[in-house]
């Protein structure tokens, strides 16, 4: 048993981990048809599942971003905060407003009774001569 154990320990390789642009040059090189699956395997010193596995994925992956990059295909994703903070701001905007106008208002109608004031200062000054103490 211990004889069994030992060949199958000894035939195994290693795992060995690929970077992400290693895998990129392996799928570039098969897809430009410069190498096969076996000989890429061969020359990563990887079984050949993980090259055929690097294809696959790369295949999907490449249809996927395909796919969504075609306006109007594709469910967006809600953003739920943008659109409460963008309510907030048309709210507040109106809030503004709002508050804008009765300013408005609040300043015309002191401008008008400061002339108001005035002008009946005025009056009774030309018609006296003098201020009157009911009007100051």
């Amino acid at each position: 048993m211990s004889d069994t154990d030992g060949s199958a320990k000894a035939k195994r390789r290693s795992k060995r981990f690929l970077s992400p642009s290693q895998k990129y040059e392996i799928w570039l090189r098969l897809v430009r048809q410069e190498v096969s699956v076996a000989e890429a395997a061969a020359a990563e010193q990887v079984d050949r599942s993980t090259i055929v596995r690097i294809r696959t994925v790369a295949r999907e992956g490449a249809l996927a971003a395909l796919a969504a990059s075609k306006p109007g295909v594709g469910a967006k994703e809600r953003d739920y905060e943008l659109e409460q903070a963008k309510a907030e701001v048309a709210r507040l905007s109106e809030a503004c407003k709002e508050l804008a106008v009765r300013l408005t208002f609040l300043l015309r109608d002191a401008v008008s009774a400061r002339w108001l004031a005035r002008a009946s200062v005025v009056k009774c000054w030309c018609r006296t001569g003098r201020l009157a103490d009911d009007v100051r």
